[in-house]
């Protein structure tokens, strides 16, 4: 736990998978790479806009230290700090998902209940390579976002 107030984040990326063959489920060879984000808040800590610090994330319009029941949540998707058109797929705690795509580059939902709340999205980038001596067709990258609704 920090020792003082302010707003913090807990990132990870793995960016060094092995490539996998999903031919056979229509997504072709591909290197998978993974981003995840959630942001918090200590004591008083300040609210802003969110600023991305991922190659590929989602981050809320006007990030709050709580996000509450019946209130929507307005979010971006961004790759390389640039608006992405796609879809989010937003899975409440009681594992029920809806997918929601922008309407103009804002994407948003509103929650039905407390609890944790994992907002996720795929983008494939289709640049071929190699890593780890193994082709690859596409890069497939997979970006989460955790938000607390109290």
């Amino acid at each position: 736990m920090p020792r003082q107030a302010g707003k913090f984040k807990i990132e990870l990326t793995n960016l060094v998978r092995e490539v996998v063959d999903w031919t056979q489920y229509d997504i072709g060879v591909v290197q998978p790479t993974y981003y995840a984000h959630k942001p918090f808040y200590v004591g008083s800590g300040n609210e802003n806009a969110a600023k991305p610090s991922l190659k590929f994330q989602i981050v809320p319009i006007e990030e709050r230290k709580t996000y509450s029941v019946n209130k929507p949540i307005d979010l971006k998707l961004l790759y390389e700090g640039k608006d992405l058109k796609g879809k989010l797929m937003v899975y409440a705690p009681n594992t029920w998902m809806k997918e929601v795509e922008s309407k103009d580059g804002v994407y948003t939902f509103t929650p039905f209940e407390k609890g944790m709340y994992i907002i996720e999205s795929i983008y494939k980038e289709k640049t071929p390579g190699t890593i780890k001596g193994k082709s690859y067709e596409a890069i497939r990258h997979r970006t989460t976002l955790t938000l607390t609704v109290q």
